[in-house]
Formats: structure tokens, sequence, C-alpha cells
């Protein structure tokens, strides 16, 4: 394997049974829970401009398109996974596709906190998106926001829009390390930006 695979191009390159294992057996039902609390804008380190900052976090994702979600399991555990994620929308939103009872659905149920996170492993840089995720089953949310087409759609999703869920995770704020944004000197702190919280 090489360095410059994208975990979105290893994910592609799995077999049908190899996703379906990933995705296992919960409940989809949005939660409602209370939302994570962002930091205020002064507790983000911040050397560059906040457009800056958002531009190069989106420029992580398209390249790594495939993220971790890091959700929090019923004992208190961070649980991370590989998952496809859309475009960010303009407020930095994203998609999830998923199967209802898969255990992602089932901790999110639980608690809506969640971070999504990408990153280039050769270039040791990052962006992680802190925030909240709540699932959608209806119909008219899944054919409205599933970004899998064509071929793909029809090998991952053979019965869409049956057993299927949309995560819609919103970050509260997000973090960056690297592709043009150094982090503090002193604690390597990557720099921040407050999306949807106080300030």
């Amino acid at each position: 394997m090489t360095s410059s695979l994208s975990r979105r191009t290893l994910l592609s390159a799995l077999p049908i049974a190899g996703i379906a294992g990933v995705h296992a057996r919960l409940a989809a039902q949005a939660v409602d829970a209370a939302p994570a609390a962002a930091p205020a804008r002064g507790a983000v380190y911040r050397v560059n401009d906040e457009t800056v900052i958002i531009s190069a976090a989106r420029s992580i994702v398209d390249e790594d398109t495939v993220g971790a979600l890091i959700t929090v399991d019923e004992a208190g555990h961070p649980r991370s996974r590989s998952v496809g994620v859309s475009a960010p929308d303009y407020d930095m939103a994203m998609w999830i596709a998923t199967h209802p009872d898969t255990r992602k659905v089932a901790q999110l149920r639980a608690n809506q906190r969640a971070t999504l996170y990408f990153s280039d492993d050769a270039q040791y840089y990052y962006a992680s998106f802190m925030g909240r995720a709540t699932v959608h089953t209806d119909e008219e949310t899944l054919r409205a926001n599933i970004f899998y087409e064509g071929a793909d759609l029809d090998e991952f999703w053979p019965d869409f829009p049956a057993n299927t869920a949309m995560i819609r995770f919103v970050p509260d704020w997000l973090e960056v390390a690297g592709h043009g944004i150094p982090v503090s000197p002193d604690n390597w702190q990557p720099q921040g930006v407050v999306l949807n919280g106080e300030g």
C-alpha cells in the first residue's frame, strides 16, 4: 500500500462484506440530547485568519473524504470508525450514510456529541471537527442528502432508501494542524475556529 492512498480510496476498494461488517445492528432514530458546548473564541488558539483556517479544513476534507467518526459508547469510551462523508455544506455540516442498525447510530441516540477527523498521514496534517450528530431515516431527507451515485450507490446501498440512515454532523468548532496552518510553538496546539458557539 502506498502512502498516497486516501481512506476514501481504501474504503471504495473494500468488498461489500467488509463494509457490511463495519455497519452492524442498531436502531435509527434522532435523539434529543444536549448540544456539545463549544469553546469560547478566546479558548481556541488562532494566529491565521478564520477564513484561512476554514479553507484549509475544507481542503483537507476534500483530499481525504473518508473520515474517522468518533462517538461515545455506553461506558463512556470513545469509539472510532471510518465513514464516507459528504462535502461540507456552507456551515461545515456534513452527511454520513449508514445502516440504521449500526453501533454508531445507537451511540448517537444516547449522546449526540461526536468528532469527525480527517488527515494526511504522510504529510502529518489534520482537521478535527467537534460537534453534534443527529440520525435521520425519513425518505425525503435520505433522498435529498445521499451523496453516493451510480455504481457506488448500487454497490453500497442496493436497497436505497430502505435499510439506510443519514447522519447529519454539525461542528461547533474545528481545529487544523498543518496544510499551511502552523500549530502553537509552545504546546503544539492546533489553530481553531468556533463555528456554532459563544463568541
